[in-house]
């Protein structure tokens, strides 16, 4: 017995949907994965590893939208001074 779809997928298979909102939902799922692509940091001694994922950086995104607008306002605060 084939697994029913369950979150976006089932909604797109119902729901038709402009391309936009399509691309959007993409951006956000992948956001911060490996499917972007990232890179390794480790401690010289080899005890700890840390992936960093890289961002989709889609303004929809909360994680990205937030990053762009506190880089706005540091921007803006050196430009009054």
């Amino acid at each position: 017995m084939p697994m029913p779809l369950i979150g976006y997928a089932a909604y797109d298979k119902v729901h038709l949907l402009p391309d936009s909102v399509r691309e959007a939902a993409h951006c956000l799922m992948v956001c911060r994965t490996a499917v972007l692509g990232g890179h390794t940091q480790a401690c010289p001694d080899g005890h700890y590893q840390r992936v960093w994922y890289n961002s989709g950086k889609h303004r929809i995104c909360p994680q990205c939208a937030y990053l762009q607008i506190q880089k706005l306002k540091r921007r803006g605060s050196h430009l009054k001074s």
